[in-house]
């Protein structure tokens, strides 16, 4: 009898995982990226400081189809272990673009599922980096004019890109001038007197979402800002 018992349920469980890979839809179980290879789609998840150590999060999802056309009346969400489940609403203004916004920002995984009658792609997935913090220079420096300042920044990990400006430089992806997500930035003197300068940084992963169409991607990134400093 327990032997019975236990053909039916390792039979149930065939049958069950047989009838998830042959659906299109949304499953946990799911171990990797799938799609119908008929969407462009350029994806991005921003955190952005908003000032006192606080942060907000963006969402934006482009969708094309083969022509070059919009996308419109997809389902897309981007999930994440802390924030969950977030629902993008379709601009019907661009016809082609999806948005949300969240309060905070955390790293870690975000996986995007995507879905428009028989086009779709699921579990999509980026490594959105750490939050850094910018040693260098501080709240309210007085930085001379025409002098290199050398940006600091502490980090948990390194990122891919990392994109560094201020008011009268950049931005500038690091990689283009040969650096890397090292904590240290060597930015050009500027010769403009100004009470409100800024260091920006930007760091962030971007990775080729291979179930859409040549050219789709994933990007996640994080940006912090000491703002103001003093140029004299």
């Amino acid at each position: 009898m327990r032997s019975i018992l236990a053909v039916l349920f390792i039979f149930s469980l065939a049958m069950f995982l047989f009838g998830c890979s042959g659906s299109n839809t949304v499953d946990s179980i799911l171990p990797s990226e799938t799609g119908s290879n008929s969407l462009l789609v350029n994806a991005e998840v921003e955190g952005t400081d908003a000032g006192s150590g606080l942060f907000t999060t963006q969402f934006k999802v482009t969708l094309l189809d083969a022509l070059n056309a919009p996308v419109t009346n997809a389902t897309v969400s981007i999930t994440h272990s802390t924030l969950g489940a977030t629902s993008l609403i379709w601009d019907t203004l661009t016809a082609s673009d999806y948005t949300a916004s969240v309060n905070g920002y955390y790293p870690g995984t975000y996986t995007l599922n995507i879905q428009r009658g028989t086009d779709y792609l699921y579990n999509g997935r980026v490594s959105g980096p750490d939050i850094h913090n910018i040693t260098y220079p501080a709240l309210n420096d007085t930085i001379p004019l025409n002098t290199v300042i050398t940006a600091l920044w502490t980090r948990t990990t390194t990122s891919e890109l990392v994109e560094v400006e201020t008011r009268d430089y950049g931005p500038v992806l690091s990689t283009a001038v040969g650096d890397t997500d090292d904590g240290s930035f060597l930015i050009p003197g500027s010769s403009t007197v100004r009470d409100d300068q800024r260091v920006r940084i930007t760091r962030s992963n971007d990775v080729t979402l291979t179930r859409g169409l040549t050219g789709s991607s994933f990007q996640a990134g994080i940006r912090n800002t000491i703002s103001p400093l003093v140029q004299r």
